[in-house]
C-alpha cells in the first residue's frame, strides 16, 4: 500500500506526468463504455500491441498507457475502431483507479508484455474479473524476483499467461501457478498507418536508426560515412525530445543534418535527418537499405524491438544487448555486432530477413473470450466519501417534508442515479403521451444552474436556454407550460395559473413539496444500483417508490419497462444529416452514451460543465477548439448555446423516447375522476 502512495506522491512531483495529473489522481476519465475489456500496455510499442489485440476483441474495448507517448500513439490507431477508447493508466491506488474502474466496469483485464500493476489487478480479482498476461516477456528485473522467491506471490491474481516465444513460456510456466500458453508476439500483427518524413539525401540509399539512445547516434553516423559517404542517414531518437541535441551534436561534428520538420522546407535535402515528431517511423522505413535497432548497447534495456524493420523486409542490425527481444531478433535475422567499431562489417553484412508471420493477435483474442465473464459488479467511484454516505442519508430520512395538492393530476418522472439516466428523455414521452390524450400539461423543473435567477421563471417568448435551464428548454420545444424553479410550491402556484390539465413533475421523485398521484422511475441498465450512494456514488434516496420503472438504454434485466430511442440530426433549427469528422462537445453525466450514439461522426469530442450556462467567451473558446471542423452537440447543450452568434451552423442530435405499449407506463384509467371532470369541460378527450 504505501508503494501505491509513493506512485501518488510520483505523479504530482514529475514533470513528465504533472501534464496528465488529473487523469492519473482520476479527477477526468475517459469516455468509457460498460462491459469494457481493459487493456494496459506501458509505452508506444506495447499500446500498438494493445490496439492489434483489441482490433479482434468483441465488444467494447479500454486501453490504457502509462506515458504520454503511448496514449498519443494509441489514440492514433484507434482512429478507426469505433469500440475503442484510450485513456491514461490512475496511479495504481485503490482511490485513483476506483473513478475508471467503476465506469468501465470490466469483463476482462489484460497486461501486455512486462506491464503489471499489483492494485489493478487486485481490484479485478477481487470483482472476479480475469487477469490476463498477453505477449508476456520476462526481463533480468523479472529473473530476480523469480530467484528470490517473491515473483509467484507478487502476480498471484493472474489468471492466464500468453506468452511471447518459448524461453519465456517455460520461465512462468517454472515461477508461476497460472496456465502457460506460447500464442507469440502481437507486435506482429500491428497494422500500421503512419505518417513519413521525406527520407535524407543520399545518392546510395539510406540508413535508419531506430529508437537510439545517447551515444549510438555519432558512432551510427561514423558508421555510415565509413560504409559510403554518398548514405543519407535517418535517426530516430527514442525520445524525440532529443532531437534538438541530437541536431546539435551531429551539426559540430560537420555533419549535414536537420530536424525532419525543417528538412522538407530546405531546397536541399541534408544528408541527416533526425526524426523530431511522434508516429512517423515506422511509415519511414520503407525504402531503407538496413536499419540499427537502438538500446542495444545498453545492458539495462535489452534493445527495443526489430518487428517494425522486419515486417518492412529491411535488413537490421544490432548491438550485443538483444535480451529483451532475444527470439524476435533470432526470427528477423538480425546482424548482431559486439561493439560500435563492428558496425561498418555489421551494415555491410546485413541479410534481407524472411517473411513475418502473423496471427498472434487473432489467437489471443480467441483464448480471451473464452476467458471474459459477466461485467463487474457495481464499484463507488469516491470510495473514500462513503463515510459521508451515511450522513447523507440520514439527512434525507429526517427532513420536512410537506406535500401540496394542486388539485389536478401530478405525474412525478425522476431518477434515484443522479448522472444520465435519461430522466429528461423519458419524462419529454410522458408529456407528449398525456399530451395525446387531450390533457394541456404543464412542466415543473429544477433548472439547475439556470441563470434566470432564484424565483419561479415561467417560460415566455425571448427567455434562452440558459435562463429556463437547458433540460425544461426541451419540453418548451414540445410545447408545453414550463415553470423553473428551487421552490417546487412556488412553482406550481405559477403554472396553475396558466389553466393547465395535469402537471409533470421532472426529476420530481426526490422533491418533497407536492403529492404525485403516479410515478415514473428511470433506472441506468447499465448502472442499475447507480454504483453505491452519493456522494460515493450516484444513488439519491427516493422520496417514495415509484409506480412503474422503465429503462432507456438496452437493459440487462427484465424488472422493468424497455424503452427505444430514434434520434433525429438538426442543423440550427432545421432538421439535417451532419456529414462525418464533427467536433463534438457536451456536458452530461455520461459522455460515452453521446459518443456512442454519434458514433463515426464524432471524430473529436470534447467534455464541458454539465448543465452549466456557455457565455459568449467560452463559446468563442468552443468554436477555437474545433479549429474549422463542424461543431456537434446533443439538444440539451444545444440549449445553452442557441442564442450565441454561429448557433444556427451547429449540428445536434435530438432523442426522442418510445416505448412499446404505452398503457405499460401510463395506464389508460390512470386518472378516472379527473378524466371525467377534462371531458365535461371539453379540454381533453
Amino acid at each position: 500500500m504505501r508503494a501505491t502512495w509513493l506512485e501518488v506522491f510520483w505523479t504530482l512531483c514529475s514533470r513528465r506526468w504533472r501534464k496528465d495529473w488529473r487523469a492519473r489522481l482520476g479527477l477526468e476519465t475517459a469516455p468509457v463504455m460498460p462491459g469494457s475489456v481493459w487493456i494496459h500496455g506501458a509505452s508506444v510499442g506495447e499500446c500498438k500491441a494493445a490496439l492489434a489485440l483489441a482490433e479482434h476483441v468483441q465488444g467494447p474495448v479500454l486501453v490504457t498507457a502509462d506515458t504520454p507517448e503511448g496514449l498519443a500513439e494509441a489514440e492514433r490507431l484507434a482512429l478507426h475502431l469505433e469500440h475503442v477508447v484510450c485513456a491514461i493508466r490512475p496511479a495504481d491506488h485503490p482511490w485513483t483507479l476506483a473513478p475508471l474502474w467503476s465506469g468501465a466496469r470490466a469483463r476482462g483485464l489484460v497486461f501486455i508484455e512486462g506491464a503489471w500493476w499489483p492494485q489493478l489487478a487486485s481490484m479485478a480479482a477481487r470483482a472476479g474479473v480475469p487477469v490476463i498476461r498477453a505477449s508476456a516477456k520476462v526481463g533480468p528485473a523479472t529473473r530476480r524476483w523469480g530467484r528470490w522467491g517473491l515473483y509467484r506471490r507478487w502476480v498471484r491474481h493472474t489468471t492466464a499467461v500468453y506468452a511471447r516465444d518459448r524461453d519465456a513460456a517455460a520461465w512462468f510456466d517454472m515461477h508461476q501457478d497460472a496456465p502457460v500458453t506460447l500464442c507469440g508476439d502481437l507486435k506482429l500483427d500491428v497494422t500500421e498507418r503512419s505518417r513519413r518524413v521525406l527520407p535524407p539525401r543520399g545518392n546510395g540509399g539510406f540508413v535508419v536508426g531506430a529508437c537510439t539512445h545517447p551515444g549510438e547516434e555519432v558512432a551510427l553516423w561514423r558508421a555510415v560515412k565509413a560504409v559510403d559517404p554518398e548514405l543519407g542517414l535517418l535517426l530516430a531518437p527514442r525520445n524525440v525530445l532529443r532531437a534538438a541535441s541530437v541536431v546539435r551534436e551531429l551539426g559540430k561534428m560537420g555533419a549535414d543534418v536537420d530536424a525532419a520538420s525543417r528538412a522538407g522546407a530546405r531546397k536541399k535535402r541534408p544528408r541527416v535527418v533526425v526524426i523530431d515528431t511522434f508516429g512517423v517511423l515506422a511509415g519511414s522505413l520503407k525504402g531503407a537499405n538496413v536499419v540499427f535497432i537502438g538500446g542495444t548497447f545498453q545492458a539495462r534495456i535489452g534493445g527495443h524491438s526489430p518487428i517494425e524493420a522486419w515486417k518492412q523486409g529491411v535488413p537490421s542490425v544490432a548491438g550485443p544487448e538483444v535480451w529483451a527481444h532475444s527470439q524476435s531478433f533470432r526470427e528477423a535475422h538480425t546482424t548482431v555486432v559486439k561493439t560500435f567499431a563492428d558496425l561498418v562489417d555489421g551494415l555491410q553484412s546485413a541479410t534481407v530477413p524472411p517473411p513475418a508471420p502473423t496471427g498472434s493477435a487473432r489467437t489471443v483474442a480467441k483464448e480471451l473470450e473464452g476467458l471474459l465473464g459477466d461485467w463487474a459488479p457495481e464499484h463507488a467511484p469516491r470510495p473514500w466519501a462513503r463515510p459521508a454516505a451515511w450522513a447523507w442519508r440520514a439527512w434525507t430520512a429526517v427532513r420536512p417534508r410537506q406535500l401540496l395538492k394542486p388539485g389536478i393530476p401530478v405525474v412525478a418522472v425522476g431518477s434515484a442515479n443522479a448522472r444520465g439516466a435519461g430522466k429528461t428523455t423519458a419524462g419529454r414521452w410522458v408529456a407528449r403521451e398525456l399530451a395525446a390524450r387531450g390533457y394541456r400539461v404543464g412542466v415543473i423543473a429544477r433548472g439547475y444552474r439556470r441563470t434566470g435567477g432564484r424565483g419561479p421563471l415561467l417560460y415566455r417568448e425571448g427567455v434562452s436556454g440558459a435562463e429556463l435551464g437547458d433540460d425544461a428548454f426541451l419540453y418548451v420545444r414540445d410545447g408545453h407550460e414550463v415553470v423553473t424553479g428551487p421552490d417546487r410550491a412556488a412553482s406550481c402556484a405559477l403554472i396553475l395559473s396558466r389553466g393547465i390539465d395535469l402537471l409533470v413533475l421532472e426529476d420530481g421523485l426526490q422533491q418533497g413539496e407536492i403529492a404525485a398521484d403516479w410515478s415514473v422511475g428511470v433506472v441506468d441498465a447499465d448502472y442499475p444500483l447507480a454504483r453505491g450512494p452519493l456522494p460515493a456514488g450516484e444513488r439519491r434516496p427516493l422520496g417514495r417508490a415509484p409506480d412503474v420503472t422503465v429503462s432507456l438504454n438496452g437493459g440487462r434485466g427484465a424488472c422493468w419497462v424497455e424503452g427505444a430511442l430514434h434520434r433525429t440530426w438538426y442543423r440550427g433549427e432545421r432538421q439535417e444529416d451532419p456529414p462525418g469528422g464533427l467536433a463534438v462537445f457536451a456536458g452530461t453525466g455520461r459522455p460515452e452514451v453521446v459518443k456512442d450514439a454519434m458514433g463515426c461522426r464524432a471524430t473529436r469530442f470534447k467534455r464541458v460543465k454539465n448543465h452549466a450556462p456557455i457565455g459568449i467567451e467560452e463559446w468563442r473558446a468552443l468554436r477555437r477548439w474545433a479549429g474549422g471542423v463542424p461543431l456537434g452537440t446533443t439538444a440539451k447543450d444545444y440549449a445553452r448555446i442557441a442564442h450565441h452568434p454561429g448557433a444556427d451552423e451547429v449540428w445536434w442530435l435530438d432523442q426522442e423516447a418510445t416505448f412499446p405499449d404505452p398503457y405499460l407506463v401510463l395506464p389508460g384509467d390512470l386518472f378516472p375522476r379527473w378524466d371525467k371532470e377534462c371531458q365535461g369541460s371539453g379540454s381533453a378527450t
